[in-house]
């Protein structure tokens, strides 16, 4: 048996597998659209999991409250990763709904965020970082990067307000990897995956990072900062 955790991973340890040797997906966004399983409820071969889709219009709502004057958003993903792109342009819709005037900007790997995230932040007030597992890898170069021009990052993922984003609600990553190992254990003792339904984690909670919003000057809103006290997480 084999884990992916991120779309990209999973593809090509499903592409490895060849329909034979087991493949548990740990928070994939759309299974489905990304051609690992025919349906969510039953996957029809070897390869079932979790999928954590981001709660998109939760922090839209966080971006507003954090910088209300904001009109232009950024949104950077990585071309490969169909989450990554599948998050970016359903956010993008969102936000143009909400009245932003939305930039995207694409990287076809790590290499070129230092390069694409210092053109954005010349040209947006706000950026959202989706779950890319090519943003998250490069996270701490475009928080360093969007420090220096003065421009807050609003991830998708809790880890990646660790690694310099200034507050998200977000899927819990380590609910989903837990939910992915009980799988994981039922499929090494004999469960098929072919009718193992996919497991949605959708409970969100509030990540803040303190030490950010002081290099931002920006003043977190209280209510955020209380939820993330109580059940969420601070980091300085």
């Amino acid at each position: 048996l084999t884990v992916g955790i991120a779309t990209p991973a999973a593809q090509a340890l499903a592409k490895a597998a060849n329909g034979k040797t087991p493949v548990i997906l740990a928070g994939i966004t759309d299974p489905v659209g990304g051609r690992l399983v025919k349906s969510n409820q039953r996957p029809g071969g070897n390869i079932t999991g979790t999928s954590g889709e981001s709660p998109l219009s939760q922090q839209l709502n966080i971006i507003k409250q954090i910088v209300p004057s904001a009109k232009k958003l950024g949104i950077i993903y990585t071309t490969s990763d169909h989450g990554g792109t599948y998050n970016a342009k359903k956010m993008q819709r969102l936000a143009q709904k909400a009245g932003y005037q939305v930039k995207m900007y694409t990287i076809s790997s790590t290499n070129d965020m230092q390069t694409i995230a210092g053109q954005m932040v010349n040209s947006v007030q706000a950026v959202y970082a989706p779950q890319d597992n090519g943003v998250a890898s490069a996270m701490k170069t475009l928080a360093d990067v969007a420090n220096k021009a003065g421009v807050p990052v609003i991830p998708a993922a809790d880890t990646m307000v660790k690694d310099g984003g200034l507050a998200t609600l977000a899927v819990s990553q380590y609910q989903l990897g837990r939910q992915s190992g009980i799988m994981a254990g039922k499929v090494l003792k004999g469960k098929k995956t072919s009718n193992y339904p996919i497991a949605f984690v959708d409970k969100g909670f509030i990540s803040v990072n303190t030490g950010e919003a002081k290099t931002l000057g920006i003043k977190l809103p209280a209510s955020l900062l209380k939820q993330a006290k109580k059940n969420g997480e601070v980091f300085k």
